[in-house]
């Protein structure tokens, strides 16, 4: 009887341990997946920024070119 109750305090102090290490898993998780989601916004951000950049830069060189064209040589 004593062995049995030694194991099922056993067995219930692993699985209080077990119930600790998972609850400071899923807090890790859920900091992890919002700094995932912060640095997906500013991916997409910068992404973005980039796209009007490189169209802003087409713009000039369409600027650039027509005044090429048009100046007197």
């Amino acid at each position: 009887m004593a062995e049995a109750e030694t194991r099922q305090v056993s067995t219930a102090i692993v699985l209080s341990e077990l119930e600790t290490q998972t609850a400071q898993l899923e807090l890790e998780n859920a900091k992890t997946l919002e700094e995932n989601k912060r640095l997906l916004r500013d991916l997409e951000e910068l992404n973005s920024g980039m796209a009007m950049s490189e169209l802003r830069v087409r713009e000039l060189q369409e600027d650039l070119d027509a005044a090429h064209v048009s100046a007197p040589q």
